[in-house]
């Protein structure tokens, strides 16, 4: 078993677009992956929010929003729903599926580590990855979250910049090839 994978980048480099493009690749070949991915949610050309797309069922609820004045954590200016991304991401993440190539966690975050059970499911996942894996973490989370927990030796951390989207899609692929090589799609 490979090393879990690891993108981190400035915000807005592309790494929930590489995920995205490694999922679909996959996906046309009809190889089992499962997990989740972070879009930006925009009205009106502007920023209000970030959804969580699950991986393979494509199942779609609010991580967060501009809610001036709600109750709950914040990061920013947005409202986090700690309890949603629980609801939706972590069965995918607990889930032991022998058919699952590929795990995605896009992304490891300043909204998503607000949950203590989502960081302990990643953290187990980071230290012992029941299949390969491939997440996104944010850049300042590589200090804050990885280093504290003794996890970057467990890792191989890539850096994606501006621009790269298209050659790093093509590099991850590449290199978690083993993790598929001789799987038979299902019928």
């Amino acid at each position: 078993m490979r090393k879990p994978l690891l993108l981190t980048g400035r915000p807005g480099c592309g790494k929930t677009t590489v995920v995205r493009r490694v999922v679909e690749h996959l996906s046309e070949q009809r190889i089992p992956v499962q997990g989740f991915y972070t879009l930006e949610v925009r009205e009106g050309g502007r920023r209000v929010g970030f959804d969580v797309i699950t991986v393979p069922e494509g199942r779609v609820a609010p991580l967060a929003r501009v809610q001036p004045g709600a109750a709950g954590p914040q990061v920013g200016r947005y409202r986090v729903f700690v309890a949603t991304l629980e609801a939706l991401v972590l069965p995918l993440l607990q889930a032991r599926d022998p058919r699952v190539r590929l795990l995605v966690v896009d992304e490891i975050g300043a909204m998503e580590l607000l949950s203590s059970r989502f960081r302990e499911a990643v953290a187990r996942l980071l230290a012992e990855p029941p299949c390969c894996l491939l997440a996104t973490i944010q850049e300042k989370q590589v200090r804050r979250f990885l280093e504290p927990m003794g996890l970057l030796d467990r890792v191989d951390l890539w850096t994606l910049r501006f621009g790269e989207a298209g050659e790093m899609s093509r590099r991850v692929l590449e290199a978690l090839s083993p993790c598929w090589s001789g799987h038979r799609a299902a019928e």
